[in-house]
């Protein structure tokens, strides 16, 4: 049986040596992405000599795992795993399991599916910081920076005294937008409440969108190798320009460490990729697994 513990704060910078290297697309690698969702998939994970596993639970699904991460060689990893469903009488289930990978699995009678349900798009940071071939978005953020102008409008570093404001945003925005159910919204102003509260602890990277009477948008990200992956990214949807003028702000800050941006898990998974129709993403990434979502 393997030893797994609960995913905790000190599991975060040691699982980022495992994957940090790996240049994995799928936002479901990130450290960071795993710890603010904790609450909503118990993940556990644990360690030996050779791998890294992590175990959590998929509603609808049950038990699930991780490929064995820290050995190119999966296959004892994978028996390891086998073995530790079989002692506790999980269904054997995997996921995500990156594209590398699928060969090992597919070897074992384990059928890997696509599943596309929460997919990653993938885009050139400095694309997005200076709008190439995005001609509509970019004549968008200008007329919003235009009319914006004689009330001081700029982007800075999220800071703690900002957070009851962020939250009064992000709640109000809920109820112009009803995107989520309340139930749903409620877990994931958990995963802000998350991110903000460890901003400083794990580095994120966070930009505020305001002038001197609102808030206009947030954008919260961590970078892993050369990807930056974006947790939180909404703008308010009847300023006409605001999206466009918060994805090239960030976009901006972003580019100076990362070379790609990883869209993931926004409150509005649709909305990215509806909102920068002239650029096609450099990848759309879904994930693979025992089951189909």
């Amino acid at each position: 049986m393997i030893n797994f513990h609960k995913y905790g704060f000190l599991d975060v910078k040691k699982l980022k040596k495992y994957v940090e290297n790996e240049h994995f697309w799928i936002c479901r690698f990130n450290p960071y992405w795993l710890f603010v969702n904790a609450h909503m998939y118990k993940f556990e994970i644990a360690y030996d000599n050779d791998y890294c596993y992590i175990r959590f639970n998929m509603p609808n699904v049950g038990v699930c795992y991780y490929p064995p991460l820290g050995n190119k060689n999966i296959n004892k990893g994978i028996f390891n795993i086998i073995e530790d469903a079989k002692e506790l009488n999980y269904e054997l289930n995997f996921a995500p399991v990156y594209e590398n990978a699928i060969g090992f699995f597919n070897d074992r009678n384990l059928k890997m599916l696509l599943n596309d349900s929460f997919p990653s798009y993938i885009y050139s940071s400095m694309d997005l910081a200076y709008m190439k071939n995005l001609k509509k978005s970019l004549k968008l953020a200008k007329a919003f920076e235009s009319n914006h102008k004689k009330n001081e409008l700029c982007y800075r570093k999220i800071k703690k005294e900002d957070f009851p404001n962020i939250l009064e945003f992000v709640e109000n925005w809920h109820l112009s937008q009803k995107t989520f159910n309340d139930i749903e919204f409620i877990e994931k102003l958990n995963v802000i409440k998350q991110l903000m509260d460890h901003l400083y602890e794990f580095d994120l990277k966070s930009i505020i969108l305001y002038d001197e009477n609102k808030i206009y948008g947030i954008s919260i990200a961590s970078i892993i190798g050369n990807m930056a992956y974006i947790h939180l990214h909404i703008s308010l949807e009847n300023e006409k320009g605001a999206f466009e003028m918060l994805t090239m702000s960030m976009a901006k800050e972003l580019a100076i460490n990362a070379r790609y941006i990883n869209f993931e898990e926004d409150l509005k998974k649709e909305d990215i990729k509806m909102r920068l129709l002239e650029l096609k993403p450099l990848k759309e990434e879904c994930f693979y697994a025992t089951f189909r979502l």
